[in-house]
């Protein structure tokens, strides 16, 4: 059996991450086809029916706001910017937190001890302070700038998954049988070990996901995120904090989008964890 049915059926295996999986995907094209799916636009009033509970009368399923907009409209817009903040998070800090754990572990010596105390000093920073710093003068409401921010507070714990893997496999045969016939250092950093170590990464990104929602999510109920008119899952919490008592669909129905999602993907990195390990392999 060829290693991707190998990985498939292991991971077919686990139910819970084929659940997970599919609600994803839902939720996903839900968001990304918002524009046909939403019954109205997420900034449409329609004061006749402000502060309507969910019901099927005008297709209000998740109700309307104190103006009334649609909360159905609004979720799904709201899903889409989050994800692809989140989706945008893990691409560049994967990417960044590659890099530097590859050198880092490929080369050993001072340059190993130079990135690692550079990831070291990010690790050290004061988290959540740092980080509504930095989104308060620099963020400035863009998503795409909240999700750089993110990335590069979120790189550090895959560098040091990739260093560690690095320092395991730069001593194993078919490294020494790469330098033996001429390949460049980068050649066999990126063309004959990281082959071999994408099990964690790709585990690791996936997780990332669900990390960057709610640090996203935070920031914008926070006020420090995704600022009006882009729709986010955390802003629309903020916003019906006020009137939750009276009101409980406006702090709900986003607040379940978010707990679905982050839920499907730590579901989907188990899977993918004991899919791609080794142990599990059929024998």
């Amino acid at each position: 059996m060829s290693e991707w049915g190998l990985f498939r059926r292991r991971f077919m295996r686990h139910r819970l991450a084929v659940g997970a999986s599919l609600l994803l995907l839902l939720i996903a094209a839900a968001a990304l086809f918002a524009d046909r799916i939403a019954p109205y636009a997420f900034d449409a009033i329609d004061l006749p029916n402000r502060s309507k509970p969910p019901t099927l009368d005008g297709w209000h399923v998740f109700g309307t706001d104190k103006i009334g907009r649609d909360y159905f409209s609004r979720v799904l817009y709201g899903t889409r910017t989050s994800l692809l903040v989140a989706i945008t998070v893990a691409l560049l800090s994967t990417a960044i937190g590659t890099v530097v754990g590859a050198v880092a572990g490929y080369y050993r010596g001072w340059i190993d001890e130079l990135l690692m105390r550079v990831t070291d000093f990010v690790l050290s920073l004061p988290f959540l302070a740092v980080l509504l710093v930095a989104a308060a003068y620099v963020g400035q409401g863009s998503p795409g700038r909240v999700a750089v921010i993110l990335a590069l507070l979120l790189w550090t714990n895959i560098a040091r998954i990739v260093r560690g893997q690095y320092l395991s496999l730069r001593e194993k045969e078919f490294v020494e049988a790469a330098r033996a016939l001429g390949a460049t250092d980068a050649r066999i950093i990126f063309r004959h070990i990281l082959p071999n170590t994408l099990g964690p990464i790709i585990v690791n990104a996936t997780l990332c996901v669900a990390l960057a929602i709610l640090l996203e999510s935070t920031l914008s109920f926070l006020n420090f995120g995704i600022q009006p008119p882009n729709p986010a899952l955390g802003k629309l919490i903020a916003d019906g904090q006020g009137s939750m008592l009276t009101q409980w669909w406006l702090v709900t129905m986003p607040g379940l989008a978010i707990v679905a999602i982050c839920l499907s993907i730590n579901f989907v990195g188990d899977g993918l964890r004991d899919a791609l390990d080794p142990a599990q392999a059929v024998r």
